[in-house]
C-alpha cells in the first residue's frame, strides 16, 4: 500500500535559507531537525495537525480506491 507519509517536502533553513527534503511523517511527529548547511536546529511544526490530518485522509482514500479497483475484477 502507498503510504503519503513517506513522501517528502521542502523546509528551508531560517538561518542560512538552504532548501532540505523531510519526510511528512518527520513533520507530522514534529521532530528537529539540523540543518545540512549550517547545524541550525529546526523544530518541524505541524500547525493545527493539518499534515497529520492531511496524511490520514489520503491514505485512507487511497486504501479505499485500492479496495474498489479490485472488487471491479470480480
Amino acid at each position: 500500500m502507498i503510504d503519503i507519509s513517506k513522501n517528502e517536502v521542502d523546509v528551508h533553513c531560517p538561518k542560512c535559507k538552504r532548501t532540505m527534503k523531510v519526510r511528512l511523517a518527520q513533520v507530522v511527529a514534529e521532530e528537529t531537525i539540523a540543518c545540512l548547511n549550517c547545524s541550525t536546529n529546526i523544530k518541524l511544526v505541524d500547525k493545527n495537525g493539518s499534515a497529520k490530518k492531511a496524511v490520514t485522509d489520503i491514505n485512507k482514500s487511497l486504501s479505499e480506491f485500492k479496495k474498489a479497483f479490485k472488487s471491479l475484477g470480480k
